[in-house]
């Protein structure tokens, strides 16, 4: 049967082939992907309650220690990571490819942009819609890297190019982390 997800990817895999990418429909088809997306699909309470508790963790730009020491300890759960971090505080785990492939960074940001005293409680609105400073900008994108480095695992996706996953640090006083990663690496 067809999940949520891979009716979403569906069509992105389709125009990527029309645009000249190496992404093709029937990447959908082969049983790794189908078990990655099963495995997003079939712990996405968990992964909403991850997104909470990160949104609840108090990231303020300068202020994202807390954070990365989350994202820092979800990531060392996950095996076959080299997870660094940098004077920054940016935080990056490289997945090992194959070889023979182009490497690609996946970069989101901790930072959130709420005044310092700022309740960061999320409350789920009666239609189901969460609410709280930072939930999405970019508290969902930080919850989404770490489900899908544990989709990959789960599926025992293996890619020729390895995939560096960069939890950025002040993007939102300049890309000032990103900026940091991009100069010494």
């Amino acid at each position: 049967s067809v999940t949520g997800f891979q009716t979403c990817a569906l069509p992105i895999l389709t125009t990527a082939a029309q645009t000249g990418s190496k992404f093709t429909p029937a990447m959908a088809d082969r049983a790794d992907v189908k078990q990655a997306l099963g495995y997003i699909e079939s712990h996405f309470d968990a992964h909403v309650a991850e997104w909470i508790k990160l949104t609840e963790i108090p990231a303020l730009s300068t202020h994202e220690q807390q954070r990365a020491a989350y994202v820092t300890a979800e990531l060392r759960k996950i095996p076959g990571l080299q997870i660094t971090s940098d004077p920054m505080g940016n935080v990056t785990a490289k997945r090992a490819g194959t070889g023979g492939g182009p490497a690609i960074v996946i970069a989101t940001h901790m930072d959130t942009v709420h005044p310092m005293n700022a309740d960061l409680k999320v409350k789920r609105l009666p239609d189901g819609t969460l609410h709280a400073p930072g939930i999405f900008d970019n508290t969902s994108s930080v919850a989404n890297a770490l489900q899908t480095l544990r989709a990959l695992d789960a599926a025992k996706i293996q890619t020729r190019g390895d995939l560096i996953f960069v939890f950025t640090v002040q993007e939102e006083l300049g890309l000032k982390g990103m900026y940091y990663w991009i100069d010494h690496n």
